[in-house]
């Protein structure tokens, strides 16, 4: 019996029309199809590191239009989302609790139906496994604990013991909790290496439980203040003074991979310091990479200063005998870094008894605020940390061991620095006068310029086949770092040209220049850059 026989004899009552494979009773209303939705953000077992979660998703009708999307969060009130178009998408913002959160989703439509409901996880995780650049602060000031890279530096006002340096790793052991261990390097006292399970209530605070029992702490942000080297006069507040000559910065060379070990230095000034200083020197380390030479690291060399001297042409060098040649390689470039400097480590110190002594230091940030400055003389070795509340200031604890390695003094105070800082030197000079500026560059152009006096110079350059000309110029220091000049030429082919020079310091006496010439018409007819070096 086919449909249409069907029909006649129900009368027309209903009919049966196949349909998007339903049917569809037409004499009743009908069966209208559910809506969807779908959920985009967040991820199925997404693990997160915030409290706020904005849920959202798209839905579909199937029939009708939308009446709302609802959402619901560990089995809380079911919320409706937000829309600007009927739905079509959502979003919904929520506050997420620690650990697992359920979130569940349907849709309405004009019809009546209703989609079905869909499930999934997430994971709020308060851990927090990177903590350089962050101070914990434990039991509301008992002490802190600053973190950099992979160091750390602790800090008490109430234990002497609790104040030290070293290196530190914090391993996730899941979603709220991590495994930190410290290990310290100094004072020798700080024996004690101790490892935590932090357990995190949120991303900035927690708990952990050691030997002294129950512990709160607190993570927060904080700035670098530390010097990165040092070099001035450091003073403490028991009376003790150290003085630190100022370190020179290394200067270019024409060879700069041309190294063996002694190795003679070219470096921005006269070395300041004495033949048996100790210094340290940070190199560049090439490795060829089968069509081009990669820089892969900045090792850092120990010597002891054999000479000073100058080259023959009037630039400053340092010799230095370097405790090994890691650094002279028949296949690898290493080169002495320039514009950083040869860090002396060595010092004089007047001490609270006024009596004077000398010896070699090391020093080395441990954290943004933390630092240890070691301090050997023929007596033995004091290791002094440093907790600075700025640049110039703070306050440390001390332990001097004697020769044998036995505990001869602690104390703690407060410090002061009177810094030197290479960073920040004023390079560009207010006068000239009996100075000669040389620029060079790759394509073969010189050029020499002698001031002679206040106002006059002589000039040899090389694309007037080393003709010298005399002139007047004009002299203008910019600030810091840059300064120009103006040459007026009254003699030789360049009679009556004008040459504007545009320097950029990067050192002292050395850096970049552009100059630009104008002939007697006041026609441009050269223009070239390079580096220059001012002796």
């Amino acid at each position: 019996m086919n449909r249409f026989i069907i029909a006649l004899l129900l009368g027309g009552l209903f009919a049966i029309v196949p349909r998007a494979n339903a049917f569809y009773f037409g004499g009743f209303g009908g069966f209208a199809k559910k809506p969807t939705v779908t959920v985009v953000t967040p991820k199925a077992n997404q693990h997160l590191h915030g409290d706020t979660l904005t849920v959202s998703g798209k839905a579909a009708p199937n029939g009708g239009s939308l009446t709302g999307v609802y959402v619901q969060l560990n089995g809380g009130g079911w919320v409706l989302a937000s829309t600007g178009n009927g739905w079509k998408t959502w979003f919904a913002t929520e506050t997420l609790d620690v650990g697992t959160n359920v979130i569940q989703v349907y849709a309405t439509n004009s019809k009546g139906k209703t989609s079905a409901t869909k499930t999934l996880k997430c994971f709020y995780d308060t851990v927090t496994v990177s903590l350089a650049g962050t101070e914990m602060t434990v039991n509301g000031g008992d002490y802190v604990i600053d973190f950099g890279t992979n160091t750390f530096s602790m800090n008490s006002d109430a234990e002497f013991d609790l104040n030290g340096v070293g290196t530190y790793s914090n391993t996730k052991l899941n979603g709220v909790s991590s495994k930190l261990k410290l290990t310290f390097t100094a004072p020798p006292t700080a024996t004690n290496n101790p490892a935590v399970v932090l357990n995190f209530d949120t991303p900035d605070s927690g708990s952990f439980t050691d030997d002294s029992g129950d512990n709160s702490f607190t993570l927060d942000p904080i700035d670098t203040v530390v010097p990165g080297s040092v070099s001035g006069i450091l003073s403490f507040d028991d009376g003790s003074t150290y003085s630190i000559p100022e370190s020179p910065l290394i200067a270019e060379n024409p060879n700069p991979f041309k190294v063996k070990n002694p190795l003679t230095i070219w470096i921005d000034q006269p070395y300041p310091g004495s033949i048996g200083d100790r210094v340290s020197v940070k190199f560049t380390h090439l490795v060829w990479a089968r069509i081009q030479w990669v820089e892969i690291n900045e090792p850092t060399g120990y010597g002891t200063v054999i000479g000073t001297g100058t080259t023959s042409d009037g630039t400053d060098t340092v010799t230095v005998l370097f405790d090994n040649s890691a650094f002279v390689s028949k296949t690898d470039l290493f080169a002495p870094i320039s514009g950083l400097p040869v860090n002396i480590m060595s010092f004089t110190v007047t001490n609270s008894d006024d009596s004077v002594d000398s010896g070699q230091f090391t020093y080395k940030p441990y954290s943004p605020v933390g630092a240890l400055f070691t301090a050997t003389t023929g007596s033995g070795t004091s290791y002094d940390v440093l907790n600075f509340a700025d640049d110039s200031s703070g306050n440390y604890t001390r332990t001097s061991v004697d020769l044998g390695g036995n505990v001869t003094e602690t104390n703690a105070g407060t410090f002061s620095f009177t810094l030197i800082s290479n960073g920040t030197n004023d390079f560009a000079p207010s006068s000239v006068v009996n100075k000669t500026l040389v620029m060079t560059n790759s394509g073969g152009f010189y050029e020499s310029v002698q001031f002679t006096g206040p106002s006059t110079f002589n000039e040899t350059n090389s694309y007037n086949s080393g003709t010298n000309s005399d002139g007047n110029y004009a002299y203008s220091k910019l600030n810091s770092t840059n300064a120009s000049a103006r040459l007026t030429f009254t003699s030789g082919p360049t009679l009556n040209f004008t040459n504007f020079i545009s320097v950029t310091f990067t050192t002292t006496n050395f850096g970049t220049f552009t100059t630009t010439n104008y002939d007697d018409a006041g026609n441009l007819f050269t223009n070239y850059n390079g580096n220059f070096r001012l002796q």
